[in-house]
This record gives structure tokens, C-alpha cells and sequence, in this order.
């Protein structure tokens, strides 16, 4: 009988396979497969169960909680898995929030501020605040992409409850002093009744940075698994000892740990290697793809004279790079890039599909907004990879 497995049924090509997206995902590490497998087939029970089964499993969970602790300089109870890095601001947002309105404040008695670059998901959020009467203002960036800290701070009123602002930006890839905010920030909140409680989006940053709490400074971190070779679903939100949080069920911090549901056991169990390996390999990492970069952007620069690369060239992850062509489509060039087997981005991955353009590169660059090509690099990539690239640009473009 002729074999009609999915295998052979897939057409044969010989033509290159190039991905760099990986600011949008990262494949799951092999490494962190073979653990998860493990606790998908044996130790499989629900860790709130009472009975032995579940308590095994309630072990494994607290040894994963308390190792990426660790890595992030802080104790087990302060780590709170989510279910992603998306799920984790808008937890972060909302859990201070209802701990504010547990002690009386109205929603219209409160001011927070986001970065006007942040993540879509503390964009949408805050959006959804201010229609319910919270007063939101948007903290502004230099044309470099960094963070303004003093027209920030200069936001700040009596009302002022909460700031949000990543650490690594997800579309540009630029650090942002958040340990600068926070330090200036504690003479601010001297004397006042409501702290204003600091929030940083780190989902980006530790494939390429470390991440540990006490020294970024802020009240609370979100952490996403899949964005650093870990699988998908599982995030983290670090709140520090102090902070007002109150869960989206009402939990309050110090009494559990997760909001409720079947804690998902494999993905915990990976999340914590997969940490774990952004600790032992970063500096081999970072050093191999800040190479491979900086070769990318000279290529790009030597080729495309018109070419513009947004974000600053020092302050920025190893592996991002976002370059816009003049009078070129971004959504055009993705397109045409991946009929060539080429894997890049527009904008974000939570913003696709939208014909709006990017309001990251608007806060930077009005006139480029809608001609911005992410180029993301991971472990795998390799300097043939962006070769490739710029033969397939020079064609298109041409």
C-alpha cells in the first residue's frame, strides 16, 4: 500500500528555511522537553489535591518556584505563575489596583502611568481603566527609544498609584532605566499614603540580561517561559514583600500563591529549566549574536543606504534589530520575505493583522511607522541565515 503519512505528503523544496522572529517566540529547548516529559505521563496529579499523588507534585511545583526565585534575587513566596507574560501585567496592573479599592479608593481617585511603548497588553489595559474612570497618562521616550525619566516623573500627582514600564522594549529591543526610575522614585514616595508601586515587563530580557528584582529596582516583574526557550503558557509576575496586590479572585498575596485552576505542573517544571539554561549559556549567547548583529546592521547600512535602524545602537538586546525601508510596506515585506522562506516581523505578534502601523516606531519615527521590518535573532542563528536576508531584500526592494 503507498504510504500517505504526512511526511510524504509534504512537498519538497530545497529552498531555505530562515526564522528570525524569535522576539515573538523561541522554540522549546530540547533540554526543557525531555523534563516536562516526565511530569506529563508520571507525576501528572493536581498539586492542590491533599492525597500523595498530589503532594509529589506539589513538591515539584514549589522546587521550580523556589529555583526561579533564585535566579531572580528573590524568596519563593514572592513568585506567582501565570499564564503568560500578557496574563502577568494585566494581573500586575489590577491585582494593585484592588487592593487600593479594598481600602476605599475609587477607581476616578487613582492616576496611573505606562510607557507610551509598552506591550499591548498594559496598552489595552490601561485603556480599559481609563474608560472606567482611572486617570492615565503615557510616559514619553527619546527618538532613540529610551525611556525620558524625568518628563516621567514630572507625570507624577497626588492621585499617582501606579508606573508600568518594560525592560526591554519587544519591538525595538531597547534597555530601559528602569533601576534610574526606581532609585529616584524612593525619594518621591517618602511621606506619601498610597506608594507608588513600579512595575516592569521583563519578558523580553533574560535571554540577553539578568534579571534579579533587588537590582532592577521595581515592586513587581512579569517573566514569560516561552520567550526564553520555554514552553508556552507559563509566565511569572515577581511581587515584592509589601506590595498591595489582591488577585483577580480576591486572593490576596500573602495567602496563595497562584490565582486558582489545576497548577499546569509540565510547563512550571520547563519554565524553571529553561531558566535555569539562560543562566548557564547567556554570556556565550549574548556575545555570538551581538556579532552577528552588529554584521546585519553593517550589511543593511552598506546596502541600503535609505535603510533607518530604530532604537539605540548601544542600549539594546543583543538580538534585535528594527529597520525600516522608505516608501516600503512593512506588512508588503514580510509578506515577500516569507515567500522566500524567511521568518521576520512587522511589529509585535499580539499587533498583527492591523493595518495601523506601529505605535512604537510612532512614538519614535512618525513618517517610518508603517515601514518597520523586526529582524530577531536566536541561539540557532547564524551569519549564512542573515546572508540569505539581504540577497532576498536586495531582490525585493529592487
Amino acid at each position: 500500500m503507498r504510504d500517505m503519512s504526512m511526511s510524504n505528503m509534504r512537498p519538497k523544496t530545497t529552498r531555505p528555511r530562515v526564522y528570525l522572529d524569535y522576539a515573538a517566540t523561541t522554540p522549546l529547548d530540547p533540554r526543557v522537553a525531555e523534563v516536562m516529559h516526565l511530569y506529563e505521563t508520571d507525576v501528572f496529579a493536581n498539586p492542590r489535591s491533599p492525597h500523595a499523588f498530589g503532594m509529589e507534585a506539589r513538591r515539584v511545583v514549589e522546587d521550580a518556584r523556589s529555583r526561579i526565585a533564585t535566579y531572580v534575587g528573590v524568596t519563593a513566596d514572592e513568585v506567582r505563575f501565570t499564564h503568560s507574560g500578557s496574563d502577568g501585567n494585566m494581573r500586575a496592573i489590577m491585582g494593585v489596583l484592588n487592593a487600593l479599592q479594598d481600602k476605599g479608593m475609587l477607581l476616578s481617585d487613582m492616576h496611573c502611568i505606562v510607557g507610551s511603548i509598552e506591550h499591548s497588553s498594559v496598552r489595552s489595559c490601561a485603556e480599559l481603566l481609563s474608560r472606567r474612570g482611572v486617570s492615565v497618562s503615557y510616559a514619553p521616550v527619546t527618538t532613540d527609544g529610551i525611556l525620558d525619566v524625568d518628563r516621567t516623573l514630572a507625570l507624577i500627582k497626588d492621585t499617582t498609584v501606579f508606573i508600568s514600564n518594560m525592560l526591554v522594549n519587544n519591538e525595538i529591543g531597547t534597555i530601559q532605566p528602569i533601576a534610574q526610575l526606581a532609585e529616584r522614585l524612593k525619594d518621591i514616595n517618602k511621606g506619601r499614603k498610597n506608594q507608588i508601586v513600579l512595575h516592569t515587563d521583563a519578558s523580553q530580557a533574560p535571554l540577553w540580561l539578568p534579571v534579579v528584582l533587588p537590582n532592577i529596582g521595581a515592586d513587581m516583574m512579569t517573566l514569560d517561559a516561552h520567550k526564553m526557550y520555554g514552553p508556552k503558557g507559563i509566565g511569572a509576575l515577581v511581587i515584592k514583600h509589601g506590595t498591595p496586590y489582591v488577585g483577580m479572585c480576591g486572593t490576596i498575596h500573602k495567602i496563595q500563591k497562584d490565582e486558582g485552576g489545576t497548577p499546569n505542573v509540565p510547563a512550571i517544571v520547563g519554565f524553571a529549566k529553561a531558566f535555569e539554561l539562560c543562566e548557564q549559556e547567556r554570556d556565550e549567547t549574548v556575545a555570538r549574536i551581538t556579532v552577528l548583529r552588529d554584521y546585519s546592521i553593517e550589511q543593511l547600512h552598506a546596502r541600503f543606504p535609505d535603510a533607518r535602524i530604530h532604537g539605540s545602537l548601544t542600549n539594546r538586546v543583543a538580538n534585535n534589530i528594527s529597520v525600516s525601508f522608505p516608501n516600503i510596506e512593512a506588512e508588503f515585506l514580510v509578506t515577500q520575505l516569507s515567500m522566500h522562506g524567511i521568518a521576520a516581523s512587522a511589529k509585535s505578534a499580539c499587533l498583527s493583522g492591523g493595518g495601523e502601523g506601529s505605535y512604537v516606531i510612532a512614538a519614535l519615527d512618525p513618517e517610518r511607522k508603517n515601514n518597520v521590518l523586526r529582524i530577531s535573532f536566536g541561539k540557532e542563528s547564524v551569519r549564512e541565515d542573515i546572508e540569505y536576508v539581504i540577497s532576498v531584500l536586495v531582490d525585493v526592494l529592487a
